[in-house]
C-alpha cells in the first residue's frame, strides 16, 4: 500500500442494505468475509467479483475495498494467478472518477510482494507508471518502489530514464538505483553495458555520476564509436580526474580510433606514473608501441612482440592488441607468430566493411596480408574490391593474387607514386620523375611509397639510388624479410656474397618467391644457370617464366635431342636459346612489355636476328620510354643484323649510342653496320672503339679482326676525304701491328695506298713504297685508273725485295714500261710459282718475246690448274684472274697449238686448256671460229664437245653458202679416232655405231644427231 493511503473498512452486515442494489451487494461481500472457512470465503468473494466487475456503478463505491479483503492476509496464499489478473483486468476496466487505478493496483502490488512475487508487483508497476491515467505523483511512487525494490530491468531502466529526463527531484531510491546501473567498467558484457547506455543519456543532465564514463563504454566497446567514447570518457575524467575506469577507457579510445600518436601529454603521463603491471602502465606501453609503428623516427621498438604479449589487454583495445603484437613480429622477421596474432584479425576486419568498418581496418588487412604472404598462406580474394596499398602488396608478392581484383586509385598526393608502381609492376621503366616521398595517408600507403621509391630507385641508378631510401625511418617498420630483400638487392652490384647471404635470409624468413626471382638473376648475370634453375623450381608469373627461360638457354645439354627443325643451320650451337624463346612465346601475345623484350634477347642469342627484330619493336611499341635504353640498342643492332643495313628512319640516336656502349654485340653490330651504311659520316672515333670491342676479352679476335679490318679498309678506300682515309689507314696499322696476318695487313696496306694517292706525303705509318710492295701495287693500281702510266711504273719499280710480292711489282713494272724482264725476274717460274705470277711475266715479254710470252702463259695456265683443281672454270682464284686478264678468244687457239711441255702427249681431258675450253663454250666465244674452237677441244681431249662443235661449224658454213668440206673431213678424223679407241677400251659396238656416223658424214649426210644417237656421241 503507498505510503498514506488509508486502509479500507471491513464490510459490516446491516437490515437496512436489503433495501437498494449496493446494500444487498455490500451484505453479501460482508458474508463471504465472514465465512470461517477461508476456501469458501474466497470463493464466494469470486462471485462477487464477477458481480461487481459487471455492475460499474456500485463497483465505484466499493471495489478498492473489496480488493483489500480478497487480499486478506488470511486469503493471500489461495490466490491464484487467475484472480490476479481477474482484479487487475476489472480494476483497469472500473477506474475511473470513483478511484484511480493506482487506487485499484495497490492492493495487488502490495500482495504480489507479500508472497514474493517481485516480479508480478514489478510488471504491475510498470504498467502502472505508463497509465495514461497516472499523475506524476502516481508515477514517482511506481519508479520509487520499483528502485527500493532492486528493479533494473530493461522496462525499469526505461522509466528510470524517462524519470530523469523529466527534470526535478528524484523519488527516493531512484538516484541510488541509477547510480548502481551506471557503475559499470570494461568486465561488463554488452547487455550490461546497453542498458547502462540508455539510462546514461538522460542521466548526464541531471549530474548523476558515471553516466559519461557509462556512455563511453557503450560507445567504446558495444556500439564500435571510440571517436565519440573518447568524447565521454574525457568529460568522466574531467568530471573526477581520480576515474580509473574513465581513464583506461580514455586510453582505449584513443587506440581504438587509431590515434594512438596522438595521446595528450597527460594521459601518456598518468600512465608512466601508475603502479607498474597496473592497466594503466599496461595501456601506456602499447600506446608507445603503437606510435612507434606509424612514426617517422630512428628510435628503436620500444618492446618486443613476446613481451608484449604478456600485456594481456584484449579487453580495453579488442583487435588492436593482436595488431600490435602481429606488427612487431612482421619487424622482428617471426612471420608465423605473426599470421596467428594477425588472422583473427584480418577475419574481423573483412566481415565488417563498408560504413561500419572499424578504424583501422585497411590496416589489419594490410599487415595480416604481409603475414599470409610471409607464411605461404596467400589467398584468391577473388574479384574483391581492395585498397592501393594492398594491391601494390599483392602485386609485388604474387600477380597471380590480383587478377581478379579491383584495386582502387592511389591517395591524393600519390598519382606519381601510383604511376611509378604500377610501371614497375608491369616490369617497366617508371616513365614519371621520381621526387619525395608523399606525406599524409596511412602507414600502408606510406609503406608502400617507400618500397615503390626503392625499386624506382634501383630501376633508374642501381644500387647508388637506394642508399638514402635504406636509410629512411619508415624502413625499420617494414617486415623484416622485405628489410632483407631491398638490403640485398643494394649489395648485389659491390658485396655479391653479402648479397646472397641477405636474400638467403629474406628467403627463410617468408619472402621466398621475390627472394628467388632476385638470386636467380643474380646467377643467370654471373653465368651460373644450374643455381638459378634451382631456385626458380615453383616460382610462377611471367618474370618467374622469363629467367627459366634464360636458365634453359645457359644450359644446352638440357635441350631435347630433337631440335626444332625450323632452327636455321647456322644457328644449331644457338638451339638452347632458341627452345627458351620458344617457351616464352607459348605465353601468347598479351604478355607485358619485358616478356617480349626478353623472348628478342632469346632470338638474338639464338642467332635469329628477325624474330628478335620483331619481339623488341612491339615490346617497345607497347610501352614506349619505360624499358631500359639497352632494349632500344639490342632492337637497333637485330634489326640491322636481320636487314644487313640501317634504314634511314631506325637509325639510333644518342641516347641508343650511349646504351650500346653498354652493349658490346650490340654497339659492334650497329657500329659495323653504319660503318657500311655511311662510311663517309662514320665517326672515327667510333672506328677506333671498334678496334677495341674487336680485341675485348671473350671476343673471337679470329672472326672479328679480319672482318673489321675488311669493313675499316671499304670505308677508308671509298672515303674523299684525304684525312679521313689516313686516320682509317693509322687504325688499321695499329690492329694489324696487334693481330699480325694476311687479313689485316692487306687491309692496311690497301687504305694506306688510298690515302697515300689522296695525300703522297707523309705516308701513314711511317713506311715507303720501297718496302711495302703491296702497297705499291695498290697506288699503282689507283695510278692507272688516274691515267697516270708512268707513275704507275715509278711506284712498282720502286719496290726492292726477295718475296713473290716483290717479284710481282718488278714484272709489272717492267710491263708498263715496255721492257722484257730483268735478269732477276725474266728466268722460268719458279716451281710453286703462283699463275698470278706467271701472268705478269707473259704480259712482260709479250712486245719482245711471243713465244715466251706464250710459255708463260702455258705455265701460268698449268698452275691454275693444280691449284683449284679445275683450272680455274669453275671459281678458282687464279683460274678466275686468268680468264678476267687473258682474251682466251685470242690466246686459246695459240697455246693449244704449241706442243706439251717437254715435248710429250698431251693428257687428254685433264689438259691445263680443258676448262678454258668449256669457259668459253658456256660463256659464249664471240669472234671464234667454231672450227677453231672444235680443234681447241679435239687438242685437249673434250670429244664430246669437239662433236657438237664440229657439227656447228659443218651448219654454218652450208647455210652460210660456203664450203664444208674441210669442217666434214676433220670430224670425220675425230669420229674415227673415237671409233678407234672404242675399239681399243673394248666396245667394238660402240666403235661400228660411230663408223656409221662416219660413212653417213662422209658421204655428205646430214651432221645433225638423230634421236637415240646421243648416246655415242657423248
Amino acid at each position: 500500500m503507498a505510503e498514506g493511503q488509508k486502509a479500507p473498512q471491513a464490510p459490516v452486515r446491516s437490515f437496512r442494505n436489503v433495501f437498494t442494489a449496493t446494500g444487498r451487494l455490500r451484505n453479501r461481500w460482508a458474508d463471504a468475509v465472514a465465512e470461517p472457512d477461508p476456501a469458501q470465503a474466497l470463493e464466494r468473494l469470486r462471485r462477487l467479483r464477477d458481480v461487481l466487475a459487471a455492475r460499474p456503478a456500485p463497483a465505484g463505491v466499493l471495489w478498492v475495498p473489496f480488493v483489500a479483503s480478497v487480499t486478506d492476509p488470511r486469503l493471500l496464499g489461495l490466490l491464484g494467478e487467475e484472480d490476479f489478473t481477474a482484479l487487475a483486468e476489472a480494476g483497469r476496466q472500473l477506474a475511473g472518477p470513483a478511484f484511480t487505478l493506482e487506487q485499484a493496483w495497490r492492493p495487488l502490488i502490495a500482495a504480489r510482494a507479500a508472497r514474493g512475487e517481485a516480479a508480478a508487483a514489478g510488471a504491475l508497476l510498470t504498467e502502472l507508471y505508463w497509465a495514461p491515467g497516472s499523475d506524476e505523483a502516481a508515477r514517482d511512487a511506481a519508479a520509487s518502489d520499483l528502485a527500493r525494490a532492486g528493479h533494473r530491468g530493461p522496462e525499469h531502466l526505461r522509466i528510470y530514464a524517462a524519470r530523469l529526463a523529466r527534470g526535478g527531484p528524484l523519488p527516493p531510491g531512484v538516484p541510488e538505483r541509477v547510480a548502481e546501473v551506471l557503475r559499470v567498467g570494461f568486465t561488463d558484457d554488452a547487455d550490461t553495458l546497453a542498458a547502462a547506455a540508455e539510462l546514461a543519456g538522460p542521466a548526464r543532465p541531471a549530474g548523476v555520476p558515471g553516466a559519461a564514463r557509462a556512455l563511453g563504454l557503450h560507445r567504446l566497446r558495444v556500439a564500435g564509436r571510440p571517436a565519440e567514447a573518447r568524447e565521454h570518457f574525457a568529460a568522466a575524467c574531467t568530471a573526477d580526474p581520480h576515474d580509473e575506469t574513465a581513464l583506461l577507457g580514455l586510453l582505449a579510445a584513443w587506440i581504438r580510433t587509431g590515434e594512438a600518436a596522438g595521446t595528450p601529454g597527460w594521459l601518456r603521463g598518468r600512465c608512466r606514473r601508475a603502479a607498474p603491471g597496473g592497466a594503466l602502465a599496461r595501456l601506456g606501453e602499447l600506446i608507445d608501441v603503437l606510435t612507434w609503428l606509424d612514426a617517422d623516427t630512428d628510435e628503436s621498438p620500444p618492446a618486443r612482440a613476446e613481451h608484449v604479449g604478456t600485456l594481456a589487454l584484449e579487453a580495453y583495445v579488442g583487435a588492436w592488441f593482436a595488431y600490435a603484437r602481429g606488427r612487431l613480429h612482421l619487424v622482428e622477421g617471426d612471420a608465423e607468430r605473426a599470421h596467428a596474432a594477425l588472422d583473427p584479425v584480418t577475419a574481423f576486419a573483412e566481415r565488417n566493411g563498408g560504413a561500419d568498418a572499424p578504424p583501422g581496418r585497411d590496416l589489419w588487412i594490410y599487415h595480416g596480408a604481409w603475414a599470409e604472404l610471409l607464411t605461404g598462406r596467400a589467398r584468391d580474394r577473388g574479384r574483391a574490391a581492395v585498397p592501393w596499398a594492398l594491391g601494390c602488396l599483392l602485386w609485388d608478392a604474387d600477380p597471380g593474387l590480383t587478377a581478379g581484383l579491383t584495386v582502387s586509385g592511389p591517395p591524393a598526393g600519390y598519382a606519381r607514386v601510383g604511376a611509378a608502381r604500377r610501371d614497375l609492376a608491369a616490369g617497366t621503366r617508371p616513365g614519371a620523375e621520381p621526387g619525395p616521398l608523399p606525406a599524409g595517408a596511412g602507414t600502408p600507403e606510406r609503406l608502400e611509397a617507400l618500397r615503390t621509391a626503392l625499386g624506382e630507385a634501383y630501376a633508374r641508378r642501381g644500387a647508388d639510388g637506394m642508399r638514402t631510401l635504406l636509410r629512411h625511418p619508415l624502413y625499420r617498420r617494414l617486415p623484416r624479410a622485405d628489410r632483407f630483400l631491398w638490403s640485398g638487392l643494394r649489395s648485389l652490384a659491390g658485396e655479391p656474397e653479402e648479397a646472397e647471404r641477405l636474400l638467403g635470409e629474406a628467403a627463410r624468413l617468408g619472402h621466398t618467391r621475390r627472394a628467388h626471382l632476385i638470386l636467380a638473376a643474380h646467377h643467370l648475370h654471373a653465368g651460373r644457370p644450374r643455381p638459378a634453375r634451382r631456385l626458380l623450381d615453383g616460382c610462377t608469373g611471367a618474370k618467374a617464366e622469363v629467367l627459366t627461360a634464360w636458365s634453359e638457354a645457359l644450359l644446352p645439354e638440357d635441350v631435347p635431342e630433337d631440335v626444332p627443325d625450323d632452327v636455321p643451320s647456322a644457328a644449331r650451337d644457338g638451339a638452347p636459346a632458341l627452345v627458351a624463346a620458344r617457351r616464352l612465346e607459348a605465353l601468347g601475345s598479351g604478355v607485358p612489355p619485358y616478356v617480349a623484350s626478353a623472348r628478342g634477347a632469346l632470338w638474338l642469342r639464338g642467332g635469329d636476328a628477325a624474330r628478335a627484330a620483331r619481339d623488341f619493336e612491339a615490346a617497345l611499341s607497347a610501352a614506349p620510354g619505360t624499358l631500359p635504353d639497352e632494349a632500344y640498342a639490342l632492337a637497333a643492332a637485330a634489326r640491322a643484323a636481320a636487314d644487313g643495313t640501317l634504314a634511314p628512319d631506325r637509325r639510333p640516336g644518342a641516347a641508343v649510342w650511349t646504351a650500346a656502349e653498354r652493349h658490346p654485340w650490340a654497339e659492334w653490330v650497329l657500329s659495323v653496320t653504319a660503318l657500311a651504311d655511311d662510311p663517309e659520316g662514320f665517326p672515327l672515333n667510333r672506328a677506333e672503339r671498334l678496334r677495341s670491342l674487336a680485341e675485348r676479352p671473350g671476343a673471337s679476335a679470329d672472326l672479328a679482326v679480319p672482318a673489321l679490318a675488311t669493313a675499316l679498309a671499304a670505308a677508308g678506300t671509298a672515303s674523299e676525304s684525304p684525312a679521313r682515309r689516313a686516320a682509317f689507314a693509322a687504325i688499321l696499322h695499329r690492329l694489324a701491328a696487334r693481330h699480325p696476318g694476311p687479313a689485316t695487313h692487306h687491309a692496311a696496306d690497301l687504305t694506306a695506298a688510298a690515302a697515300a694517292l689522296a695525300a703522297p706525303e707523309p705516308e701513314p705509318g711511317g713506311q715507303t713504297s720501297a718496302d711495302r710492295p703491296l702497297h705499291a701495287l695498290v697506288t699503282a693500281a689507283l695510278a692507272l685508273e688516274a691515267g697516270e702510266r708512268e707513275r704507275a711504273a715509278g711506284r712498282l719499280a720502286g719496290v726492292r725485295g726477295g718475296t713473290r710480292a716483290h717479284r710481282a711489282c718488278a714484272l709489272l713494272a717492267d710491263a708498263l714500261a715496255g721492257r722484257p724482264p730483268s735478269a732477276a725476274d725474266g728466268g722460268p717460274a719458279a716451281d710453286g710459282e703462283p699463275a698470278a705470277l706467271g701472268l705478269l711475266r707473259a704480259a712482260a715479254l709479250a712486245g719482245q718475246d711471243p713465244d715466251a710470252a706464250l710459255d708463260a702463259l702455258a705455265t701460268a695456265a698449268t698452275t691454275a690448274a693444280a691449284t683449284t683443281g679445275d683450272g680455274g672454270g669453275n671459281g678458282g682464284s687464279d683460274g678466275d684472274a686468268l680468264a678476267a686478264v687473258v682474251d682466251l678468244t685470242r690466246a686459246l687457239p695459240a697455246l693449244c697449238a704449241r706442243p706439251a711441255p717437254g715435248g710429250g702427249r698431251r693428257a687428254g681431258p685433264a689438259h691445263a686448256f680443258a676448262p678454258y675450253v668449256r669457259r668459253l663454250a658456256e660463256h659464249g666465244a664471240e669472234g671464234l671460229d667454231p672450227a677453231v674452237h672444235a680443234r681447241c677441244a679435239t687438242v685437249v681431249g673434250e670429244f664430246a664437245l669437239a662433236g657438237r662443235l664440229w657439227r656447228q661449224a659443218v651448219t654454218a658454213a652450208e647455210r652460210g653458202g660456203g664450203e664444208a668440206g674441210e669442217a666434214r673431213g676433220d670430224y670425220v678424223r675425230l669420229l674415227c679416232h673415237r671409233a678407234v679407241a672404242a675399239r681399243q677400251d673394248g666396245d667394238p659396238l660402240r666403235a661400228a655405231r660411230l663408223l656409221r656416223h662416219v660413212a653417213r658424214i662422209a658421204a655428205g649426210g646430214p651432221v645433225e644427231v638423230a634421236s637415240g644417237e646421243e648416246r655415242d656421241l657423248r
